[in-house]
């Protein structure tokens, strides 16, 4: 798959219905976003790669593989954490779950894997 740019990536996820979007390093460092002001997005970046951290721990030490995304649903909102690769992770936000959008964040992840290393 030809890999996108952060803002193709994240104009087809606001198609999507994405209201915010953040591209982090696993260690937690801001890459790309949307969505965010940028006082906020130093720690929501932080939280969200110790969340997957953390899940990645809790599925290796129950001998299964680590999770390829992770679902935070809210009354009135949502959130999906996804893998990119080793090296980074994807948080999309939105007010609506809609199936559409966790294909979108799955088919982002995978568009992003040439473009963060």
């Amino acid at each position: 798959m030809k890999s996108k740019t952060f803002e193709e990536v994240f104009k087809n996820l606001k198609n999507h219905g994405a209201k915010g979007c953040v591209i982090a390093s696993s260690g937690g460092l801001p890459i790309a976003w949307f969505g965010l002001e940028k006082k906020s997005v130093e720690l929501f970046s932080t939280l969200s790669a110790a969340i997957m951290s953390a899940s990645r721990i809790l599925h290796r030490d129950v001998g299964k593989s680590s999770p390829q995304n992770i679902i935070s649903e809210g009354k009135d909102s949502f959130m999906v954490l996804q893998e990119i690769n080793d090296d980074a992770i994807i948080v999309i936000f939105g007010e609506k779950k809609k199936d559409e959008m966790f294909n979108a964040i799955k088919k982002a992840a995978k568009e992003l894997r040439g473009v963060v290393t």
